[in-house]
């Protein structure tokens, strides 16, 4: 075996666990499999031992066709040197510099959204959607050797300067405004080996929003983006009513409309969410719910620490 070959390839990779972690990269964690909890390092959990793996069926029968010889591990390099890099940027920016997020930085916009498509299709349930959809579109079967080459396909398709993706596109499609949730109490937000959920009923309104918690503090939401009307024919309307006088000269007219339309559009579509602890409650709760086996925190999950979980009508 060579040496640079990967045996534990990380689902929800190290770098997003490591903000879940101490220095140690140590983090708390609890296995609903088994019903136990422990302190693993962050490279022992959340991973399977060659997991992106092109299986050597596949390398043996198509190896003589190819110019050079086949990387098995070609996934796990894509994801490390590309979407797993990139992450870092997002929580350094999560923290205060929430205008990163904004669609008028379209270049991070895009990007954030490439992350959270690739988390949802890596794991192992979303490796399985891929081959459905597959199976789907064409009426054909996905062999179990062939999972991982159709996952990497999407994956690239993802990583285009234009992605060319079915979850971008559904993703910026349905949830179109990135908003960054503040966790204002003393209870971290939890994650888990689903970490990105779709919610129905967590706000008034009835959307179903994205919900991806990123740091024990922080979280990104993926709301529908509301739909603003320009607001230039009520200020013509005030001009014409003597109800809004002009300083200058006609151009104050539009640019007091852009000003009502700006103010109006991040009233309805805001940049961050303060959340307090009936929301943390509900949103860990969907989380510890939506669990394959693994749910993590960077706290004790223990009733001394207030991480706690309870029934709600949040639905997943």
């Amino acid at each position: 075996m060579a040496q640079d070959k990967a045996a534990m390839e990380h689902y929800i990779p190290q770098i997003y666990l490591r903000s879940f972690a101490n220095d140690k990269e140590i983090c708390y964690a609890y296995d609903k499999k088994e019903d136990k909890y422990f302190t693993p390092n962050i490279s022992n959990i959340m991973g399977e031992r060659y997991f992106y793996d092109i299986p050597d069926v596949i390398v043996n029968q198509y190896q003589h066709l190819m110019k050079e010889k086949i990387d098995k591990q070609i996934l796990e390099k894509i994801l490390s040197l590309s979407v797993d890099g990139y992450w870092k940027n997002i929580v350094d920016n999560i923290e205060l510099n929430h205008e990163w997020f904004f669609i008028k930085y379209s270049w991070h916009y895009v990007d954030v959204y490439k992350c959270i498509a690739i988390q949802l299709l890596r794991t192992s349930s979303g490796r399985e959607m891929v081959s459905e959809l597959y199976k789907e579109t064409y009426n054909k079967e996905v062999k179990k050797e062939f999972e991982n080459i159709l996952l990497i396909k999407e994956i690239l398709e993802i990583l285009k300067a234009e992605p060319d993706s079915f979850m971008v596109d559904y993703l910026m499609n349905n949830f179109g405004h990135i908003c960054v949730g503040i966790n204002n109490t003393k209870v971290p937000f939890i994650t888990a080996d689903n970490p990105v959920l779709t919610l129905g009923n967590f706000e008034e309104k009835g959307n179903d929003i994205v919900y991806y918690p990123v740091t024990p503090d922080r979280c990104i939401f993926l709301f529908k983006r509301n739909v603003v009307p320009s607001p230039l024919s009520t200020v013509m309307q005030e001009w014409d009513e003597g109800k809004f006088k002009i300083t200058n000269n006609l151009s104050d007219i539009t640019q007091e409309a852009y000003a009502r339309e700006k103010a109006l559009w991040i009233e309805k579509n805001p940049l961050i969410k303060d959340l307090g602890i009936e929301d943390v409650i509900k949103l860990n709760t969907a989380i510890y719910m939506a669990a394959n086996r693994f749910v993590v925190s960077s706290e004790a999950l223990n009733d001394e620490n207030k991480i706690i979980f309870i029934k709600t009508k949040i639905s997943i």
